[in-house]
């Protein structure tokens, strides 16, 4: 060993190597700089500090694989003007998209129109809420924003099955989906 290592390590911090030719090679993280990192000595041998250097460099390479993306286009939705903006709801059953004529139309996740609505003119944006019928409709210039329900209205077909009543009387369906 050399005359400036210890036989025996005081602290758990210190290391000492023996002497190869080169140099000592010593770290001590008791020498810590201001910023906390560590200091090499200045015996430390080059081949070690060359040898860091390269797997520095080796492994920033690594990290910089070439990958290829795969991309192509799954659908497109046909508008009649501008799309100022869109929103999906969080179950992604439809797309509802803002136009530039002030209409809101409201596509199916397949891309089918399901439906179109006349807004205010002035609406510019809209977000989704947290049910699917619920949309914040959005006017920057006028400082407002309505809350949108929409009540989806489906045709069930009863042509040949029993009926009891009118055929004239109305028939409301409920759905509860916001139970525990």
């Amino acid at each position: 060993m050399n005359d400036s290592c210890k036989d025996v390590v005081t602290d758990y911090n210190e290391w000492c190597y023996e002497n190869d030719g080169h140099g000592t090679e010593e770290i001590n993280t008791n020498d810590a700089g201001p910023d906390g990192e560590l200091r090499w000595r200045k015996d430390v041998p080059m081949r070690i500090k060359k040898g860091l250097l390269l797997s520095i460099i080796l492994l920033a390479m690594a990290s910089m694989v070439h990958a290829e993306v795969d991309a192509r286009v799954v659908q497109t939705l046909q508008l009649s003007a501008t799309p100022l903006d869109m929103a999906i709801p969080g179950n992604g059953r439809y797309i509802y998209v803002l136009t530039s004529d002030a209409k809101l139309k409201i596509f199916e996740k397949n891309g089918k129109l399901r439906d179109t609505l006349v807004m205010d003119p002035g609406v510019d944006h809209i977000k989704p809420g947290p049910r699917e019928n619920q949309l914040f409709l959005i006017n920057t210039a006028g400082n407002r924003i309505q809350e949108f329900d929409l009540d989806f209205i489906q045709e069930i077909p009863i042509d040949g099955s029993p009926t009891m009543g009118s055929l004239d009387a109305p028939v409301v369906v409920a759905v509860y989906t916001d139970f525990q």
